[in-house]
Order: C-alpha cells, then sequence, then structure tokens
C-alpha cells in the first residue's frame, strides 16, 4: 500500500534542480490510490527534510 513516504521517496529521486516542487494535483496520476492530501503531507516531509538538510 502506497502512503505519503512513497511521495516523499519519489520526491527525493525527480526533485527538479531548481527546487520547483510539483503540486499534489499534478502527482495524483502517478499516485491514483493516494488522496491528495496523503500526497500533500509526502510534499511537506519532503519539504521539512529539505529545511533540515540546510539548517544542519
Amino acid at each position: 500500500m502506497k502512503s505519503r513516504w512513497d511521495v516523499y521517496e519519489y520526491l527525493k529521486k525527480h526533485a527538479l534542480p531548481n527546487h520547483l516542487l510539483p503540486r499534489a494535483q499534478q502527482l495524483e496520476p502517478i499516485f491514483p490510490e493516494l488522496e491528495r492530501e496523503e500526497i500533500q503531507e509526502g510534499i511537506e516531509e519532503y519539504k521539512a527534510a529539505k529545511w533540515l538538510r540546510k539548517v544542519s
């Protein structure tokens, strides 16, 4: 079963070099079994992890 962590892992591998992240709506075709809120949570996890890497 897919979860927000799958979205997080996807973004780690496919985030654009210019650091622009796709919107949840744009990821829905890739993760059709997830609700938009769950996809958004994965995006937020990625943003938080990226911020923590900058701060460390």
